[in-house]
């Protein structure tokens, strides 16, 4: 069920890629994912289904960017944090 306040996503881990999440809007639903982000995720691995609300707390991201992410795109990819900050991710 989908309100104003939040909605159901549907979160894949890449099988190639250590520590990559792409949040989709749509369950199985990889067509709003540009063909050259998918080449580079690689195979997408089911992790789990999240009722996701702006006061929800993840790991890395923030739910607001994931939930504009869904709205605007479809999709939201989270990279590891290391990347984001700059380092090399090992």
């Amino acid at each position: 069920m989908e309100s104003a306040d939040g909605r159901h996503c549907y979160i894949y881990r890449s099988k190639q890629k250590e520590g990559y999440y792409l949040f989709l809007a749509q369950e199985n639903d990889f067509s709003p994912v540009p063909e050259a982000i998918m080449r580079y995720f690689g195979t997408p691995e089911k992790s789990m289904t999240l009722y996701l609300n702006r006061q929800s707390k993840l790991a890395v991201s923030s739910s607001r960017e994931v939930l504009a992410g869904l709205e605007e795109n479809g999709f939201y990819i989270q990279i590891p944090p290391t990347l984001i900050r700059g380092e090399r991710y090992h």
